[in-house]
């Protein structure tokens, strides 16, 4: 029998890596104005001149944050520390090893495509490792709660069953486009080795979202903060930067909302806690998948219209009128963007000095040919064909709950509107370029 998301959180004190990214920020602020954990440690780094504790100072003074109290804010406590190397012997973690934590959210991670595989490597595998470190070194059972995402193993289903030691090799020559994905599928393999070496002390999640795309309704509809992924995407699209893609339109595409996300997460964890008194059942890993599922995705042509509407609806500055469709193959992408752009480009950039805004234009259209390059061939293996993935574990532990919490924490998108949904977020894309110009 269930105890209820509201239960289980009462007293708790979790340990939340990746807090200033899009999805650690949407979780540190549920863990705390919806769920009242007692205590929330956040790891955090000094970065560019900038203190670790000043930059959660900030964070905490941002608009996310302003709905909570002092009192609040103040259940925030700080680990200073760089998730890519070795675990610091600071007076923060020891009193964290020392007064115990229930559950670690691990969110910390590069979703840089187009990085290197060694720099994804101590992005999302050694920083993985560094934060289970923390969580074997508590005396006392612990939730490991690890973010990773459903492109890592492919179309493959949900659920709780160890992952098959013979799948890794398979899937990353079939489905790995990207060092992000390749290096989160590793991460997976190595945390359920490791788990298993703890006799059950450390209890595992993984959550494998799909594109985490704006919020639905929490914090409040299309909030966004990264421009990353889809809303890479409409960024580009708003800019008048992108303009096409290898791809199909009719290919189906699976968007989850952040906050839908954030359920997950903490229904997973409250999951774990009924596994605990199974033991056959706590030893193994809880795979779920956080996703909008087969009943409810959308195709990358409507994507495309939804965004082009709202665009066009509030553009952004003087920004050409934007247009955007997918090219049937990624040869014919290059020959449309060498013939409309790069070659055009390279000729006005060819001019003599005296013809500057000639050569500026050249060089904006060598720029834009890149970018179409770059972008097109990162993202043609998720436009090119339908990726649909099983929401049916993430269902079955929603049904679990109380009835008034099914309610205010749903994990479902058999009921959202698309265009509305998408309208919203991509409003709030370009509000945010605005803001940033």
């Amino acid at each position: 029998m269930t105890q209820g998301l509201f239960a289980h959180n009462a007293g708790r004190r979790v340990l939340v890596t990746g807090v200033t990214g899009f999805v650690g920020q949407a979780l540190l602020h549920s863990l705390l104005a919806r769920l009242g954990c007692e205590v929330v440690w956040v790891v955090l780094r000094s970065r560019k001149g900038v203190a670790a504790q000043e930059r959660l100072k900030l964070l905490l003074a941002g608009p996310l944050f302003c709905d909570l109290s002092a009192e609040t804010r103040a259940r925030v406590r700080l680990v200073d520390w760089d998730l890519e190397q070795p675990v610091p012997n600071n007076d923060a973690l020891q009193c964290l090893l020392q007064e115990g934590i229930d559950t670690l959210y691990h969110c910390a991670a590069s979703v840089a495509f187009a990085a290197s595989r060694e720099e994804n490597e101590a992005a999302n595998v050694a920083s993985t490792l560094n934060a289970f470190s923390v969580a074997n070194a508590c005396a006392r059972p612990i939730h490991f709660v690890h973010v990773s995402t459903a492109y890592a193993f492919g179309r493959g289903s949900d659920g709780m069953q160890p992952l098959p030691e013979e799948l890794l090799p398979r899937l990353v020559e079939k489905w790995h486009p990207n060092s992000y994905t390749l290096t989160k599928a590793t991460a997976e393999e190595r945390l359920v080795e490791a788990c298993a070496r703890t006799d059950g002390r450390v209890r595992l999640a993984i959550v494998r979202p799909s594109i985490v795309f704006g919020a639905l309704e929490v914090p409040h509809a299309g909030w966004n903060p990264s421009f990353t992924a889809s809303a890479g995407i409409v960024a580009l699209i708003a800019r008048g930067a992108l303009r096409w893609l290898p791809g199909k339109s009719s290919a189906r595409v699976d968007h989850v909302p952040v906050d839908r996300l954030i359920n997950i997460l903490v229904v997973a964890d409250e999951a774990l806690g009924r596994a605990n008194r199974d033991v056959a059942a706590a030893s193994l890993p809880l795979v779920v998948h956080a996703c909008a599922g087969p009943s409810n995705t959308l195709q990358w042509g409507e994507f495309a219209r939804f965004t082009l509407d709202a665009i066009k609806a509030s553009p952004v500055g003087n920004t050409p009128r934007p247009s955007f469709g997918f090219s049937p193959s990624q040869w014919w992408t290059r020959t449309r963007t060498a013939v409309v752009l790069r070659w055009p480009g390279h000729c006005l950039r060819s001019l003599p000095p005296p013809f500057r805004r000639a050569r500026r234009l050249g060089d904006m259209l060598l720029r834009a040919a890149q970018c179409h390059d770059q972008v097109g061939e990162l993202f043609a293996p998720f436009t090119s064909e339908d990726w649909v993935f099983a929401s049916g574990r993430a269902l079955e532990l929603h049904a679990a709950l109380p009835a008034e919490e099914r309610g205010a924490f749903p994990v479902g998108c058999e009921g959202v509107e698309w265009s509305a949904y998408v309208g919203s977020c991509c409003r709030a894309i370009s509000n945010a370029i605005r803001a940033r110009a």
